[in-house]
């Protein structure tokens, strides 16, 4: 019986020798700080984010030579790519807007958005030299569904290393820099 244990154990054991620790990367944007003053009179929905289907994955895609993808299995996003996105651009609205509420979708029922934004994500890459794409397809649309605007953003960036954590940091300035555009054509509040 005891043998039997001990076989087990060290089987186990043997499994776990010689794989990577799990790394666990978080796409953040780098709020501005921005002072919210009084009661945000401009609400906005952000979603649903719709993903091109490569990057429906955990783990962190990098881009190779002739169109290769390659990934590591250690190296994961710590949530789907797509509420990432959805709660990037809510935090970065909302830290250049002090007067805009973002929800991400689906939004509370308490609370209909004045504005909504539909984002189609085609591409967030990012290359084994450092380089990162974003290419995003949106849509603003107000509470009665007539569309205000349809834009596509095609951002690029370099990550000071190949480092994934380095691409990802990255990954989240672009996206930053897409708040940044689609802040651009909402209207003053009020």
């Amino acid at each position: 019986m005891k043998a039997w244990w001990l076989g087990s154990v060290l089987l186990l054991l043997a499994g776990c020798v010689g794989r990577e620790p799990l790394e666990l990367h978080l796409l953040s944007v780098e709020e501005p700080a921005a002072v919210a003053t009084g009661t945000p009179s401009l609400h906005v929905g952000i979603g649903p984010v719709r993903l091109a289907s490569y990057l429906e994955r955990d783990h962190l895609l990098l881009h190779g030579e002739g169109g290769r993808l390659a990934f590591s299995p250690s190296r994961r996003w710590a949530e789907p790519v797509d509420s990432a996105v959805a709660r990037g651009l809510v935090a970065a609205l909302e830290g250049l807007r002090p007067d805009l509420r973002a929800f991400p979708h689906p939004w509370p029922r308490w609370r209909e958005p004045d504005l909504r934004v539909d984002i189609w994500l085609w591409r967030l890459d990012a290359y084994l030299d450092g380089r990162v794409v974003l290419w995003a397809q949106w849509v603003v649309r107000d509470r009665q569904g007539r569309q205000l605007a349809d834009r596509e953003s095609r951002l690029e960036g370099r990550a000071g290393s190949p480092d994934p954590a380095a691409l990802v940091g990255e990954e989240g300035r672009l996206l930053r820099r897409l708040a940044t555009e689609i802040e651009a054509i909402l209207p003053p509040s009020g």
